[in-house]
């Protein structure tokens, strides 16, 4: 009687050893569960289509919920580390590529505060270095691809529609060598982000999700408007116009 109460008792152990184990696999498959429920991939890219047709940097990005689209671009360069440096009073941020720094404005009495990209890394890129020649024309640097500007006839279109000289909105200047920053060769050149191919005023801080589609950093040589994208222009009396996209 005393072995079959002993050999009981060692079943009944045995069996709740095993549901133990069991519920100790399943804890951790839940967590992941929960974790990946959270988190979402998107296509994520740095490119400079409107001045050599190439993308800088692109990868699909695991994102967790209520990251930004500085966080998902900041996501290309997983084994760079963050810099800082302070010019002039503003603090700029480096990783990878990027540059980018913080900006405040003021609204109703409420501060408001943001980041912002300037500039993109762009090795060689010099005033001695440039995509284009004066006035978008073609240029025989090294960087260049020996043609003018895609849509300098658009560009000088526009310009006349809105009473402006033709050519008066480039300046041709490159503002910083190895880098490529908003308003080289032209006053209305920049960086601008796409999310799900528009910009919709989209800022660096925009919170993404699943169904944003997809993330693009891209430089335009005025307003967006060589990327498919409505912009604003003064005209020659110096009051924003919005142009529809070439």
């Amino acid at each position: 009687m005393k072995n079959s109460k002993m050999k009981l008792t060692k079943r009944i152990m045995a069996l709740l050893i095993a549901v133990m184990m069991v519920v100790a696999m399943c804890v951790p498959a839940f967590a992941s569960e929960t974790t990946d429920k959270n988190t979402f991939t998107l296509p994520v890219s740095i490119q400079t289509q409107v001045m050599n047709g190439k993308v800088i940097r692109a990868a699909d990005v695991t994102l967790n919920e209520g990251d930004t689209a500085l966080d998902a671009l900041k996501k290309l360069y997983p084994a760079e580390t963050e810099t800082k440096e302070t010019i002039s009073g503003v603090e700029y941020h480096y990783l990878g590529d990027l540059k980018w720094y913080q900006t405040s404005y003021t609204f109703d009495g409420v501060t408001y505060t943001s980041n912002y990209i300037p500039a993109i890394k762009m090795p060689g890129h010099s005033q001695n270095n440039r995509f284009f020649g004066d006035n978008g024309t073609g240029s025989s640097d090294p960087i260049a691809l020996k043609g003018k500007y895609k849509y300098l006839s658009k560009l000088n279109a526009t310009e006349t529609k809105l009473g402006l000289a033709k050519n008066s909105t480039f300046n041709n200047q490159i503002h910083a060598t190895d880098w490529l920053s908003e308003k080289d060769y032209n006053n209305y050149s920049g960086w601008m982000l796409l999310i799900n191919g528009n910009t919709n005023n989209n800022g660096v801080d925009t919170v993404l999700t699943k169904d944003s589609g997809s993330v693009c950093l891209a430089f335009s040589m005025m307003t967006g408007l060589d990327l498919g994208q409505t912009g604003y222009i003064k005209n020659s009396e110096g009051e924003w116009t919005q142009v529809n996209p070439w």
